[in-house]
């Protein structure tokens, strides 16, 4: 892992935090200069990961459609890099990014996806995350 990719996944860190604590003008501030390193990085991995970012920036300010397009572009990515874990981190900002689109049938197959995925994987606490959320909402 070359010093893009690391300095991306640390901004990462701190755009995610940014995000729950509603300080989105810092958030897209750091998700721009996160974009250009992932580019120089060339690094699928982070490719899912600021594709998830960027959704979870457009749930929070509401824009549930590029929410959902963004995070199907994540789970697409996380397919091609084979990670489970980012699938189902993309899965649930999907679920999240349908239920605020008003499509709750398509939002619950998306849930419990996404649980089946933490589950296969024994995130019990990233499930219980996700859920917790998803009470919330």
């Amino acid at each position: 892992m070359g010093e893009p990719s690391l300095m991306a996944l640390a901004l990462m860190g701190r755009i995610e935090t940014n995000i729950e604590r509603g300080e989105l003008a810092l958030a897209r501030r750091d998700l721009e200069r996160c974009a250009q390193l992932v580019e120089r990085a060339g690094d699928d991995f982070n490719q899912v990961d600021l594709a998830r970012l960027r959704g979870l920036a457009a749930l929070r300010e509401g824009d549930f459609v590029t929410a959902y397009a963004e995070g199907e572009a994540a789970r697409r990515q996380a397919d091609r890099a084979e990670s489970i874990l980012q699938k189902a981190e993309a899965a649930a900002l999907v679920a999240r990014a349908l239920r605020g689109m008003g499509n709750l049938r398509a939002a619950e197959a998306a849930r419990t996806g996404a649980l089946g995925l933490f589950q296969e994987l024994g995130a019990d606490n990233l499930a219980e995350r996700f859920e917790r959320i998803w009470r919330e909402e």
